[in-house]
């Protein structure tokens, strides 16, 4: 009976975690952050585009999507992955297959961050590259 305890509230304590630690960080984030860059296809009297959407308007786009991967989603998603990986060390006590298991979760979220920070700096260098815009500038 004290383990189903024990578990029960290893449970509910990080469920909280992982619901009131992300909320707690809401009103930092929830700033307006718009993906599409700030063209429309709005047209004025004469049949032209008020603010045409330009190859400058597709690289920001570009990088917007990537920041918003590395900013809301890579995250949660990393915290999430590496409590359950450390989930599986506390809990594997002398069990290899567990401990093996987590330690390939640590692994694949190391280059997770590796893959997403590496395209966000191949957007970077590109962007620069073109001209639009100083090199690894934060917004």
């Amino acid at each position: 009976m004290p383990n189903i305890i024990k578990r029960t509230f290893l449970t509910v304590f990080v469920a909280l975690q992982l619901v009131i630690v992300p909320i707690s960080f809401m009103p930092q984030t929830a700033q307006a952050f718009t993906i599409l860059p700030d063209c429309n296809g709005d047209l004025n009297g004469d049949g032209n585009f008020v603010t045409p959407c330009t190859f400058q308007h597709f690289l920001d786009l570009l990088k917007n999507v990537i920041e918003f991967i590395a900013t809301f989603l890579m995250a949660p998603a990393i915290a999430i992955a590496l409590a359950w990986a450390g989930m599986l060390v506390m809990t594997s006590g002398g069990n290899a297959a567990k401990r093996t298991e987590a330690k390939d979760i640590f692994v694949k979220v190391g280059l997770g961050i590796v893959f997403i920070l590496g395209a966000w700096f191949i957007v970077e260098a590109v962007y620069s590259g073109l001209g639009y815009g100083g090199f690894l500038q934060f917004n």
